[in-house]
């Protein structure tokens, strides 16, 4: 008798606790295995599907970083640009704010807007990654780009070479 009572008990909370567990993982998982349709362009953050609007600035970012290394989720990434710009609305700057300042650098999922990509890359956020500061620079030594500031390129190059970014020595050697 005490056996039973023992599986029951058992039973009872490895149900309770699969249920949770089902709840938990249907509602991290649902705006990935369900992505919203007519994601184009940037957006502003109240155009969304609700459940977008719900989550935080950090989760929308680990969304769009997933959206923009899968080209079977979103081939052009325009769904990542939509995800960064709601995280950036929500406040997580760094990452969203560098991703966003590439995506108009390089039209990828928005078209090319130098004047946009310049005012991401240059977020006081981004002052000290490395990364920002080499794609700043390439966007001011941009031929194309009519803004184009060839001194603030070396600046911005030699700042992301001081932090050791072998890419941006590189760069540089064009621009010498």
């Amino acid at each position: 008798m005490k056996e039973v009572v023992i599986l029951f008990c058992l039973i009872v909370v490895l149900t309770i606790v699969s249920f949770y567990f089902f709840l938990w993982v249907e509602d991290e998982r649902l705006p990935l295995l369900d992505p919203p349709v007519g994601f184009v362009g940037v957006p502003e953050p109240t155009d969304s599907p609700d459940i977008l609007n719900t989550l935080s600035g950090p989760r929308l970012e680990e969304l769009a970083e997933q959206a923009w290394g899968d080209r079977t989720l979103d081939p052009d990434r325009s769904l990542a640009v939509r995800l960064f710009s709601m995280a950036f609305a929500k406040g997580a700057l760094k990452r969203s704010g560098y991703r966003l300042g590439v995506a108009y650098y390089r039209g990828l999922g928005t078209p090319k807007d130098f004047k946009k990509a310049h005012d991401f890359l240059s977020l006081p956020i981004l002052r000290r990654h490395r990364y920002a500061r080499y794609h700043l620079g390439l966007l001011l030594a941009d031929p194309t780009n009519p803004d184009r500031d060839v001194e603030g390129a070396k600046a911005a190059l030699r700042e992301a070479e001081a932090m050791g970014l072998k890419e941006a020595t590189e760069a540089l050697k064009t621009l010498r």
